[in-house]
């Protein structure tokens, strides 16, 4: 048992007395424990996962602003840093990344294969770059822009604000080129004066002008359409119908009514 002191009694004695003054003291209960019910458990428990679940998005969000940073520098490191579509700059050439891939050579060495389209060159070519490397990259202007006219090397487009024409090599539109229709619009990636990518900002509307049942067992047709290419497609499409195209990748999507 606990027991707390009050004092002394304070009533007056004769002083023949040798009793010894009284002293006062109070009986204490001990304390009590107090039982954790199941519901402030389980709410300390989710507090402490909160806790753990921010602790990581943050660690994890810091990561990729660091790397968003280190490319806003214009510098990438392979291969962490690389991605489809990325520019950079490779032995003096500004370079698109297509595709890319590590490999591990020897002892504890790595080289990443990349495929790119080198826009100096106008030309597509495979570079083996070691794991590790540094490179610059580039961030191009966004230029609207409109198709105009195509000849033997060039589409040329016109820039929708300043209305001048720019000429883009069909190697770097690709299989595109095919596809383009005056008015068409586009999105241009420019730096210093040259287009380093190109993209559709709409999918691709266009009229079939002849259908060839060529017996196939599968029951499709040769169907060819306004810009002159020829596709094997169900039988279900008719001359005159317009059918639509991705933008991405130019693949059928559907025909429209």
């Amino acid at each position: 048992k606990r027991y707390q002191f009050l004092g002394a009694a304070s009533a007056p004695v004769p002083d023949r007395c040798c009793r010894p003054p009284r002293v006062c003291v109070r009986v204490m209960a001990p304390p009590t424990r107090r039982r954790c019910s199941a519901a402030a458990v389980a709410l300390a428990g989710l507090a402490a996962w909160s806790c753990g679940s921010i602790a990581f998005t943050g660690l994890s969000m810091g990561r990729q602003l660091r790397q968003e940073c280190t490319l806003m520098r214009g510098v990438c490191t392979v291969p962490g840093d690389l991605t489809k579509d990325l520019m950079i700059i490779f032995e003096g050439d500004i370079c698109k990344v297509k595709t890319f891939l590590n490999a591990k050579v020897g002892k504890g060495g790595s080289i990443c294969k990349t495929q790119v389209y080198n826009v100096n060159k106008n030309a597509n070519i495979e570079l083996a770059i070691k794991s590790g490397t540094k490179l610059e990259t580039v961030d191009p202007e966004s230029v609207k822009a409109t198709f105009s006219y195509s000849d033997e090397d060039n589409c040329v487009f016109m820039d929708s604000t300043t209305f001048e024409e720019i000429a883009v090599p069909k190697g770097t539109i690709g299989e595109k080129a095919n596809w383009m229709a005056p008015g068409m619009a586009v999105d241009l990636k420019m730096y210093e004066g040259k287009c380093l990518d190109f993209s559709l900002k709409s999918d691709i509307q266009i009229k079939v002008v002849m259908t060839d049942d060529t017996g196939r067992a599968d029951g499709t047709v040769m169907v060819e359409i306004e810009n002159g290419l020829r596709f094997q497609m169900p039988s279900y499409i008719r001359k005159g119908d317009t059918l639509l195209f991705s933008k991405e990748n130019l693949g059928f999507k559907k025909r429209l009514d």
